[in-house]
């Protein structure tokens, strides 16, 4: 059986997975930013078609391909989340999921609030087995 980790392996253990937490929700931003740009800019594009291009029709498909994504311009995306500063990143996560699993539930979107809900269990598990800190 392995011996366990001394209070300061654990402190340092906790203090790694915060850090963690914050870079990963940190790039997440930044890739939501990008998103952001990239779909703004394709907006402007499309506005004014250069010559000899031609205007989507409603019979073309609604979706820009991309060498590293696929973004569908339509359908159903949750509003962005307000979050409290000074709250655990992982707690304003599950907090951020709550509010999408309800827009999804105001939309009818059953399978998103399936996906989120199992995303927001996955989280409580990994926050309860990282922190002592109640939910």
């Amino acid at each position: 059986m392995p011996k366990l980790p001394t209070e300061e392996e654990l402190e340092r253990l906790h203090e790694a997975k915060r850090l963690e937490t914050q870079r990963r929700i940190a790039e997440e931003r930044r890739l939501e930013q990008e998103q952001r740009r990239r779909r703004e800019e394709s907006e402007t594009t499309s506005r004014d078609p250069p010559a000899g291009h031609h205007r989507r029709t409603a019979s073309t498909p609604d979706v820009k391909l991309n060498k590293v994504e696929v973004e569908v311009l339509s359908g159903w995306k949750p509003d962005a989340a307000r979050t409290s500063h000074g709250e655990d990143p992982m707690i304003q996560q599950m907090n951020i999921i709550r509010g999408y699993i309800r827009q999804a539930q105001e939309a009818r979107r059953w399978d998103e609030v399936s996906m989120l809900e199992e995303n927001l269990n996955e989280l409580q598990q990994e926050f309860l087995m990282t922190s002592d800190k109640p939910l």
